[in-house]
């Protein structure tokens, strides 16, 4: 059974708040940067996925990180997690777990995300949990936690720890990963970027855009999977694709469990022809 670790701890916590009371702003940072042993870009990561910014009004450091332990949302993903470990096994390695408050002005994580940002990282061994505290997130909470464990799965058992993967790997993982919500909690809590596009909008995506840059990396390949304005692309329009490419080899495939479908290599999934039933 893999161990997991819940960070930051209590102590923690409670040593960071101790310091934006007594002390400048300036500092804090610093202090929490050394506290979680953060390293590389995981401090402007944080910040850009709508971590409670450090030097925002110490009484409200206070208040949310207070409000995300009563809530017990650390406790909530760990349950949520081991539950998933136990009926997806990967192979063995500690899973680190880092739990944030999202700023009460973050209306894009709040309002489109339902306060709940997150994200693995390359190596699959660590989740960053970027949460709103209240009992609205929920739901969108356990649906996240599931997705990002798909990622953590799928990273272990291709044994891929890349950080230049290509689109189509990109689009595969994110497609898996709902899958994986749809096969542990049911269609009904499936995110809204899965199927931001229809079925026949993600095909003509596809076959006239994605399938022509399924080899592009980096930044160029992140445009692709998150879309938007500057992009030229519809919004979160490469999750959606992805959900659709999974959706349409499982639909020839019927019988595959989703441990066989997440040790498939991702040139699986294209496409050889236009799906019948569109």
């Amino acid at each position: 059974m893999q161990t997991i670790h819940l960070s930051p701890q209590k102590d923690q916590v409670e040593q960071f708040i101790q310091a934006c009371r007594e002390g400048p702003s300036t500092a804090r940072q610093t202090l929490f940067t050394s506290l979680l042993a953060l390293d590389g870009d995981e401090p402007a990561d944080l910040i850009d996925n709508g971590m409670l910014p450090w030097d925002a009004p110490w009484e409200e450091i206070q208040i949310i990180w207070q409000r995300l332990a009563k809530l017990e949302i650390g406790s909530r993903i760990r349950e949520t997690l081991m539950s998933l470990c136990h009926d997806y096994p990967a192979p063995s390695q500690d899973l680190f777990v880092r739990l944030f408050p999202m700023a009460e002005n973050d209306r894009f994580g709040r309002e489109r995300l339902g306060g709940v940002s997150a994200w693995v990282n390359w190596e699959g061994n660590t989740m960053h949990f970027i949460v709103y505290p209240s009992p609205d997130t929920f739901r969108t909470l356990k649906s996240t936690v599931v997705h990002e464990y798909h990622h953590h799965y799928r990273i272990a058992i291709t044994n891929n720890k890349s950080g230049h993967i290509n689109l189509l790997e990109s689009l595969v993982r994110e497609g898996m990963a709902e899958h994986l919500v749809q096969a542990v909690l049911g269609p009904r809590s499936l995110a809204p970027w899965a199927t931001s596009l229809s079925e026949q909008e993600a095909w003509q995506w596809w076959n006239k855009v994605y399938s022509q840059h399924v080899d592009e990396k980096g930044s160029q390949a992140a445009a692709y999977i998150f879309g938007g304005k500057d992009a030229g692309i519809p919004l979160w329009a490469g999750y959606s694709v992805g959900y659709y490419l999974i959706k349409w080899y499982r639909h020839t495939h019927p019988e595959i469990t989703i441990p066989e479908l997440t040790a498939l290599d991702g040139p699986e999934f294209i496409p050889l022809s236009r799906p019948e039933h569109l």
